[in-house]
């Protein structure tokens, strides 16, 4: 036996060294398990960062979700695709998708599919609310139909985990799409769990802000209408203060007006009666009268202007039939005109009997179609006396008013049955009954801005009675804006419209009245 210096034999000192070698090549090994384990370890720490990154960063949502898919695909060892399924918003249904190693056309053909078990591991773990795997899926045929879309993409096996919200409600799937069946390791698992808490984070800022947004948008609109209603209101209130000054005003001036006109007409009269005057005298005395005649309409308007509509005459309900067998001889007899014994306006009134009543005083109603005939009549021969062509043509047609009434099941009551042209008015509100009165004529046409300015104050386009056609009486600028106060405070609208050659139509809109007794038209006024 040969002995070594420490008295070990050869053969105990060769078993010692193949020893020390092996616990050497167990000690790389451990060392490079390590290494390893370090590098996946700072890989993980560099992902988790990125992903936060995604989020603080506060990209879209598709940039965002993009770039978590696009994170775990760069430290996987394996060829591995990753597609991030989110719902809609009754979680019924896939919704955008997010594969960006995977054609478009699979995120298309996701998209909208209504979750079920046969849609391979994502319908299933929206379903079971847990991580799902299909590890290989040519193995099964319950997944054919998922098959037919995932085999011509090279995907042979899948896993996916639900991604819940922080009120536990399934928002989407983390997908993990392999080349070759298998099943998802270790690290793979762990690196899934931090993505889906990030996607999470990701999907709840973006609906959280689209929610802000939202009620952003919502408010402003709010505060835009709120702010537009304050100004009206002001704008309303402004014009009540000016128009309750004006009024009283009014109120005074036809008094006034009134205690003079009295005694001047009562000589005028006595004048005309009993003093024997020459033609030229009897046609100046003539003149004279029509211009008193226009001053006492102009008092009564001022009159009627000063008074509240609230409480004097326009409350009361009007049986249109009963109204116009009544009103309609009156307004006749009101409007004639004659001229070399001819009459230059003819008259027509189309009322069914069966309309339904209207929110309106008989006296009041017959009022407003009298200021509104009235200014048609004067249309109609300002039109003659400035010799329109198209009457000198056609000598055979005379002028014509028209009183039609009619009702609209859908509230569409203005504008209806008058052609396209220019028309200003406010409206009704669609959806409920409501009558329509029109009063039309072929007279001259009012321009846009007439027809804008038509329902002011004291606003005309005949200042005085025409001197070269004593029949024509001047407007006191108060018809039409009586009608108009008359009209709204009852709950209508009224609306103009003028065509050339086709004259002036305006139609007002009542709605229907309630079911109540209605006011029956006593002796026809004009007041």
């Amino acid at each position: 036996m040969i002995l070594t210096e420490r008295g070990l034999s050869l053969s105990d000192h060769g078993k010692l060294l193949r020893e020390m070698n092996d616990a050497l090549l167990v000690s790389a090994a451990r060392q490079h398990e390590l290494t390893e384990e370090a590098q996946q370890a700072e890989r993980f720490l560099h992902l988790q960062k990125d992903a936060l990154e995604v989020v603080v960063r506060g990209a879209p949502l598709a940039e965002s979700i993009d770039a978590l898919a696009r994170a775990f695909e760069r430290q996987s060892s394996e060829k591995l695709f990753v597609a991030i399924h989110l719902l809609d918003e009754t979680g019924t249904c896939f919704g955008e998708c997010s594969a960006p190693s995977l054609p478009k056309s699979y995120g298309r053909a996701i998209a909208g599919v209504e979750v079920r078990s046969k849609m391979g591991s994502c319908g299933m773990a929206v379903l079971t609310g847990a991580t799902f795997s299909i590890p290989d899926i040519t193995a099964d045929p319950q997944w054919s139909a998922f098959a037919r879309l995932a085999l011509p993409l090279g995907i042979r096996a899948s896993w996916s985990t639900p991604i819940f919200s922080s009120a536990e409600r399934i928002i989407g799937t983390f997908a993990i799409c392999s080349t070759i069946p298998g099943t998802p390791d270790a690290n793979d698992v762990r690196v899934v769990e931090v993505l889906v808490r990030t996607a999470t984070l990701a999907i709840e800022r973006k609906q959280a802000e689209e929610a802000l947004q939202a009620h952003k948008d919502g408010l402003e609109h709010t505060i835009a209408e709120r702010t537009v209603e304050i100004t009206h209101s002001h704008r309303q209130l402004a014009t009540a203060e000016r128009m309750a000054a004006v009024g009283t005003l009014a109120a005074g001036l036809a008094h006034d007006m009134s205690n003079e006109l009295l005694p001047l007409g009562i000589r005028l009269d006595m004048l005309l009666t009993h003093l024997s005057v020459d033609g030229a005298t009897h046609d100046h005395l003539v003149a004279v009268q029509g211009l008193l005649n226009h001053l006492r309409e102009m008092a009564r308007n001022l009159t009627l202007f000063a008074r509240d509509p609230d409480h004097e005459g326009s409350v009361g309900h009007t049986d249109l039939s009963d109204w116009s067998s009544r009103a309609w001889r009156f307004i006749e007899v009101a409007l004639r005109v004659s001229e070399g014994g001819r009459n230059q306006v003819r008259l027509e009134c189309d009322i069914p009997d069966d309309l339904p009543p209207v929110p309106i005083a008989p006296h009041r109603l017959t009022q407003v179609v009298l200021n509104l005939m009235h200014n048609s009549r004067t249309a109609i021969l300002s039109r003659k006396a400035d010799g329109d062509q198209r009457v000198e043509t056609a000598a055979a047609e005379p002028g014509l008013i028209s009183l039609k009434a009619w009702v609209d099941d859908d509230g569409a009551g203005v504008g209806a049955g008058v052609g396209a042209g220019d028309g200003v008015g406010d409206g009704v509100v669609r959806g409920a009954r409501t009558v329509s009165i029109m009063v039309r004529d072929n007279g001259c046409r009012m321009d846009v801005d007439t027809m804008r300015r038509s329902i002011e104050p004291f606003f005309t386009t005949h200042d005085r009675p025409r001197h070269d056609s004593p029949s024509i009486a001047g407007g006191s600028g108060m018809g039409l804006s009586l009608t108009h106060s008359i009209v709204e405070r009852v709950g209508g609208r009224l609306h103009l419209e003028s065509q050339p050659g086709r004259g002036t139509a305006v139609t007002m809109t009542f709605p229907i009245a309630a079911a109540v007794p209605v006011v029956q038209l006593g002796t026809p006024t004009g007041s």
